[in-house]
């Protein structure tokens, strides 16, 4: 099984936005009402916006390819870093998705590597994201990658605020 990284360009943004509604309904879709999914995914992945999001410089989009298959991609940001680690030069894992289909295969494993030695490469002292508090697959993952919880903040789906854990990894000590 080879897998690799390949930096999102300005021409993938329909492809972009296929994978990451799918991706993101294959993580949720079973906690969460028609409805409500249908509304958050037309809303978060419009080609509008993910052009804008794409164009910010502070920010960098990549496939997460299994052969030449696209299984997955990430989203990594330096522009905001939360109030509680707010004195480290820390870099956001914003999305980290992959199909479905594609779990249990050791690929999250190999994302969260790349994500880490993009961090490592580029003199970030932590990284941080955001998960959902009722998404124990994904909390388990983390905490068993060395995250640790170090906040609350809520994100907003479809007009309901739900908590979500700020949690976040050490790279480098000073």
């Amino acid at each position: 099984m080879e897998i690799s990284f390949v930096k999102v360009n300005d021409n993938q943004i329909d492809q972009l936005v296929a994978i990451g509604k799918t991706s993101f309904s294959d993580a949720y879709s079973e906690q969460t009402k028609v409805e409500d999914m249908e509304i958050y995914l037309n809303n978060a992945f419009q080609i509008s916006k993910i052009k804008q999001e794409i164009s910010n410089a502070q920010s960098v989009f990549y496939f997460v390819r299994k052969n030449t298959e696209t299984v997955g991609y990430i989203k990594l940001r330096w522009d905001r870093t939360p109030q509680p680690i707010k004195d480290e030069k820390s870099l956001e894992i914003e999305r980290f998705y992959l199909l479905k289909n594609y779990y249990k295969q050791g690929i999250g494993a190999e994302m969260l590597r790349f994500c880490e030695n993009y961090a490592r490469d580029h003199y970030f002292q932590s990284i941080w994201l955001l998960v959902w508090q009722e998404n124990q697959r994904a909390l388990q993952f983390y905490q068993q990658k060395g995250f640790d919880k170090f906040g609350i903040k809520l994100f907003e789906f479809a007009g309901i605020y739900e908590e979500n854990w700020l949690m976040k990894k050490l790279l480098i000590t000073t």
